[in-house]
């Protein structure tokens, strides 16, 4: 009896299951680039749900069939993952791109060369910057990665060794437009086991951080990397409550320059000044260059 598929990926990769966890959590990364990607290149939402994880021969990934359409991104050792679209939403992004009004009945199976090309540039192109994203990051590869034409499943086996390989395959239900099918993506065997290993890693790094002092553990999960709000302050000035009432919209109120040749600002946050410097202009925008530091550990310096 076949394992369900997240059973069958721990059985054959060795996931635990505190790392299955993770590892969904990388490849729902990947499928929230992909989402966010196709409305930068088309100006249409893409919706998806029921995001699953399984395992998959490459036989029966790839499918042979036509109305099934393929990109791929390799890195320095290869084949890193393959995205397939099923013929709905495939004809959907053609017919978005191409200015025509996406309609189920459009054009059969078989698409132009001018279509087919206008599919693979977006699709290889969202799956890059998906994979450069999410995967790539956690593989430690030293070079960007490179789209890949997939003209047929057969070449894909020969890309990936093999159509008998299983692979750690995704998929999600996606609408755009009008349109509703699949997006499925597979992850090539070498991939999934450089992730098992870097989310191993990473777990084994989280439970040393819990047994840390508190104070540790809040410097080793990123606290310094939090944001606060800036305001930078060019100028400043006393008027009475008296003047406040005169000033209308039109009014002008002079502020009091602080001192440099160049306008000199400070950078506040809660009221509290840490920097000082100058704004100077460059290549259209306005930088600030720090002067002074004027905070250190909680003090002026």
């Amino acid at each position: 009896m076949t394992k369900p598929g997240l059973a069958a990926l721990a059985d054959t990769y060795g996931f635990k299951r505190d790392e299955l966890h993770h590892l969904k959590l990388v490849v729902k990364q990947l499928f929230d680039e992909i989402r966010e990607e196709i409305p930068r290149m088309t100006g249409k939402p893409l919706r998806t749900a029921a995001l699953d994880l399984r395992l998959e021969s490459l036989a029966l990934f790839g499918g042979g069939q036509s109305s099934r359409h393929f990109a791929a991104v390799a890195d320095e050792d290869g084949v890193v993952a393959v995205l397939r679209v099923e013929q709905a939403i495939a004809r959907a992004l053609v017919a978005v791109a191409l200015g025509r009004r996406p309609s189920g009945a459009q054009g059969g199976d078989t698409m132009t060369m001018l279509e087919s090309e206008v599919l693979l540039g977006m699709v290889a192109g969202v799956l890059l910057h998906g994979v450069s994203r999410a995967i790539l990051p956690m593989l430690g590869s030293k070079q960007p990665g490179r789209s890949m034409r997939v003209n047929d499943p057969a070449e894909l086996a020969a890309e990936m060794s093999g159509a008998g390989q299983q692979l750690m395959v995704s998929s999600a239900e996606c609408e755009f437009e009008s349109a509703r099918g699949a997006l499925a993506l597979a992850l090539a065997p070498r991939v999934a086991a450089r992730l098992r290993a870097g989310i191993a890693s990473q777990a084994r790094q989280e439970s040393g951080a819990e047994r840390m002092p508190r104070v540790q553990r809040m410097r080793a999960s990123g606290v310094g990397g939090a944001h606060l709000p800036l305001c930078a302050v060019l100028g400043s000035t006393t008027i009475s409550l008296a003047e406040i009432r005169q000033v209308a919209s039109g009014s002008i109120i002079f502020l009091r320059k602080m001192n440099g040749q160049a306008p000199q600002v400070e950078l506040k946050c809660s009221g509290t000044p840490l920097f000082s410097g100058t704004v100077v202009r460059d290549r259209g925008w306005y930088r600030f260059v720090v002067e002074q530091r004027m905070w250190s550990n909680g003090k002026s310096v």
